[in-house]
């Protein structure tokens, strides 16, 4: 799925929240904005900017927030001053909403600190008129605590918390990162000329030109100034298990992850389809944008060059998120095709991942009409037939093409000639051992998700509204929603 076409984003997994932050001497404001836009995709519900500086009269903070796509430029009057505390965020909702209250940073101390995350804490509380989001609920908890200093009531906070989360606190005295012990959300640090800069993905930090770009520590709980780390603590330990859909889908092509540049693990995962599920066919058509790496190994594993058959209409970059009821209409304007290179041609399309499947239906039958005599599918991960709770806003299972239903059904149901996807263990020879698969396998990271929390499961929120649930039902539905 292209990051650049949201038109019929509601097919796919939604992206993750993007945050930037920095504590020195700003940058110049052209070079922020660009940084900012750089993880755009990563939040379509709304930016926030929190940001703190000294004054002749002690300090000031200011605080903008807008819902929606939001704009980097939110940013464009940035104070001129020798240093600052910097914090901002692309929201993608996954709980709460999408109102202003809930766009990040949230406001602590009344105002004197913030925080923003990407992932999901997996805390509730009952007996409210709307849902909180993960991180207003975190947010109190700091605020228990009010005598100790930032970094330590952060990491007093995080005691007992399950799920998985990237974080960043900020106050006039400097940052404070967490990540959660398995290392499931990415976060990345780096000394920029004037001071350390954080991100959740490395491209927006090489166009800061920030130096020694490392990904933080699983498990860390660290604060920062402008000259680096002053006190790391740390949560206690667990096996890495990094999200794989970050290397397969949400990570920008350009950026790296465990090391490795992102499109080059794409690549491996292609080549290792095309070995496990080699077909016979005229052309490789790559899905634009999300399968373009993928395709690229697919078709050198068969010494065959991707025919880029497939185009994005010129609106589809301007179109974003719509209601189911548009979303058809959605994919239909989203694509163009070349029915010259197509008609009469047996035809490979490759795509990352398959969702509901609305995409891959559209493609199908176009790629028919335009005159193809075989349309056959090859996907770059494996079936995804289980829910996320670690900050993926995955659609019902009732909605997931895979679930319940065998391969050749849903082949037929797509229209295609023949459908393959990318086995677990294909998956782990290109991304390692120490990653989550649990939306393919239903297996979870032992000690990552809490039984005692609300899942964002319909079956649970019917139960929980209905306001029979106690710790016994939850336990029940989540087991019954997990279990491979």
């Amino acid at each position: 799925m292209s990051r650049d076409c949201h038109a019929a984003a509601a097919d796919r997994v939604e992206s993750m929240c993007g945050i930037l932050a920095f504590v020195g001497k700003p940058p110049e404001v052209s070079t922020l904005i660009e940084a900012l836009r750089l993880i755009q995709h990563r939040g379509q519900d709304g930016v926030g900017v929190w940001h703190c500086r000294d004054t002749a009269n002690g300090f000031a903070t200011t605080h903008q927030r807008q819902t929606g796509r939001g704009d980097p430029d939110v940013v464009r009057h940035l104070p001129d001053t020798q240093h600052m505390v910097f914090l901002a965020h692309w929201r993608y909702a996954t709980r709460g909403g999408s109102l202003i209250a809930d766009v990040h940073p949230i406001l602590v101390d009344g105002g004197e600190a913030a925080l923003a995350h990407n992932g999901q804490f997996q805390l509730w509380e009952r007996g409210r008129g709307r849902p909180l989001s993960d991180t207003r609920l975190f947010s109190m908890r700091i605020e228990n605590e009010t005598s100790l200093k930032l970094g330590d009531r952060v990491f007093a906070a995080l005691d007992g918390v399950a799920g998985a989360f990237a974080l960043v606190a900020a106050d006039r005295f400097g940052l404070t990162t967490a990540c959660d012990r398995f290392g499931i959300r990415p976060l990345f640090q780096a000394r920029y000329p004037g001071g350390m800069a954080f991100s959740s993905e490395t491209p927006a930090l090489q166009h800061l030109k920030c130096d020694d770009i490392e990904e933080i520590k699983p498990g860390s709980v660290t604060d920062w100034t402008a000259v680096g780390p002053i006190e790391v603590r740390s949560l206690p330990p667990a096996p890495r298990s990094s999200c794989s859909f970050e290397s397969i889908y949400f990570h920008t092509a350009g950026g790296l992850l465990r090391g490795s540049p992102v499109a080059a693990l794409r690549h491996r995962l292609g080549q290792l389809l095309a070995r496990e599920h080699p077909v016979d066919g005229d052309l490789v058509v790559p899905v634009p944008k999300s399968g373009i790496d993928f395709a690229q190994g697919f078709a050198e594993q068969l010494h065959r060059v991707p025919e880029h058959a497939i185009s994005l209409t010129a609106d589809a970059a301007r179109t974003f998120i719509q209601e189911a009821a548009s979303r058809a209409d959605a994919i239909r304007r989203k694509y163009v095709l070349n029915t010259s290179a197509i008609a009469g041609r047996s035809v490979i399309i490759v795509d990352d991942s398959l969702v509901r499947g609305a995409t891959m239906k559209h493609l199908a039958s176009a790629l028919r009409h335009a005159g193809a005599s075989q349309v056959h599918a090859r996907i770059g991960s494996p079936r995804f037939t289980h829910p996320c709770f670690f900050g993926i806003d995955v659609p019902d299972r009732k909605e997931l093409i895979c679930e319940g239903r065998s391969l050749a059904e849903v082949s037929s149901l797509l229209g295609l000639d023949s459908l393959a996807f990318l086995s677990l263990a294909g998956l782990h020879d290109a991304l390692g051992s120490e990653i989550c698969t649990g939306c393919f396998s239903g297996r979870y990271p032992e000690g990552a998700l809490s039984y005692s929390w609300r899942p964002c499961d319909d079956r649970a929120d019917r139960i929980i509204a209905a306001g029979e649930t106690d710790v016994r039902s939850t336990v029940a539905v989540l087991r019954t929603s997990t279990t491979a």
